[in-house]
């Protein structure tokens, strides 16, 4: 499976449907603090600008661009993610 990261607009329907048809919990605010959450896919984002800015100085960048990174764990043969993207992101090659 390949994710096109052009196309993704990080809406998270792909974390949801592998969330639910993979019966994984839902933990509470208390598990996540202790790093226990339970996800075999989840979206990273990531803030890009133009300009360099040093973020340890306290420097933030006025107009970022918010990049987001589905990582997945493992892929299903006929993952769910794949049916519920509403810009198609994720597709699998017929080659595999």
């Amino acid at each position: 499976m390949t994710i096109d990261l052009n196309t993704c607009t990080g809406c998270s329907a792909c974390v949801i449907a592998c969330q639910a048809e993979n019966n994984v919990p839902v933990v509470g605010k208390l598990e996540v603090a202790h790093g226990r959450a339970m996800h075999w896919l989840r979206i990273d984002r990531y803030f890009a600008s133009e300009h360099g800015y040093d973020q340890d100085k306290g420097e933030l960048p006025e107009d970022p661009e918010m990049v987001h990174e589905p990582m997945i764990a493992s892929t299903a043969e006929n993952a769910p993610c794949e049916t519920v993207c509403p810009v198609n992101a994720p597709f699998t090659a017929k080659t595999g």
